[in-house]
């Protein structure tokens, strides 16, 4: 199936946080004293030279090419991360229609939902996916980019790995649960689904 990218969305994601900062706008308020993020003005303004250095022309010839290159490199895979992230957005909005339960929502691949889920299914609680490793199985948030979730994982759960989780579940593949209740994990299909309906239901085993 065809997907579309929002037009908007490298303009929105890096051109005006670029502009915004030119024109003296204040973009984040440090939450932790001095300690702020290194945005890609910076990066690119680091390419400069400092207020004591002093450069040949052919120097700063070399330095601004070095600029140019980074930048283009920046905005390139900024291009390619936003046409990934819609044809995932395509495929989550496909599994959110096929869900069984529209709690949970199965994706047959690990890739970024947060946005289509959190916006486009209100009762989704759980999302699984394959991983490496296994199956994993993730809390939607209750918004994006928040720490809280629409339902956490139980609290039986919570930092148990191995057999320590396999005890409290019931579960015999069960590989781990964080701390923070969140994420779990299983090694097999039928295992995080068994670790989803017992959260479902909310109970420990």
């Amino acid at each position: 199936m065809a997907t579309r990218r929002s037009p908007g969305e490298v303009d929105g994601y890096l051109v005006q946080g670029i502009d915004a900062l030119d024109c003296g706008v204040t973009l984040t308020q440090s939450l932790i004293g001095d300690v702020r993020p290194m945005t890609i003005s910076d990066l690119i303004g680091a390419m400069n030279p400092a207020w004591d250095e002093e450069l040949s022309p052919a120097e700063q010839d070399v330095r601004f090419a070095d600029a140019v290159t980074r930048a283009e490199g920046v905005i390139e895979r900024a291009i390619s991360t936003a046409a990934a992230r819609a044809r995932a957005h395509e495929l989550v909005r496909e599994a959110m229609e096929r869900a069984d339960d529209p709690r949970l929502i199965e994706l047959d691949r690990k890739m970024p939902w947060h946005e289509p889920v959190v916006k486009g299914a209100p009762e989704a609680l759980y999302v699984i996916y394959p991983k490496s490793d296994g199956w994993g199985l993730q809390a939607v948030p209750v918004e994006l980019g928040a720490f809280g979730n629409r339902r956490d994982l139980p609290e039986a759960w919570a930092g148990l790995n191995g057999a320590d989780l396999a005890a409290v579940t019931g579960v015999a593949d069960a590989i781990f649960c964080h701390g923070k209740r969140f994420m779990a994990a299983a090694e097999s299909r039928e295992g995080v689904l068994a670790l989803a309906r017992l959260a479902l239901d909310g109970s420990s085993a």
